[in-house]
């Protein structure tokens, strides 16, 4: 998924509970601060894995892109639900090109 950044908490708050394996979610990287996401969602829900961009995506709004760079980090966020927990999120970089 990929919600809006100013309803990302309720959507994942939402995924989380509906989630019978996997929850795959597009983000920025900026998602990870705060302290009511710590407190709501990260601190009893902390991803298994973490895909970091290297570069910064070109993300198109309602499905048209706009040429330039983008000025925003994202990466994926990986819930793992079928019970291969781990003690520590992995942290991978993702390379394109």
């Amino acid at each position: 998924m990929n919600p809006p950044f100013a309803t990302i908490e309720p959507f994942t708050i939402r995924a989380l509970d509906i989630a019978k394996e996997k929850l795959i979610m597009f983000g920025r990287l900026q998602f990870l601060e705060g302290q009511s996401r710590y407190e709501k969602i990260f601190k009893d829900n902390p991803p298994n894995d973490i895909y970091v961009y290297v570069d910064r995506v070109q993300c198109g709004k309602n499905g048209v892109f706009v040429s330039g760079s983008s000025v925003q980090a994202y990466a994926w966020y990986v819930w793992d639900r079928t019970g291969n927990n781990q003690e520590y999120c992995k942290l991978h970089w993702i390379k394109r090109k």
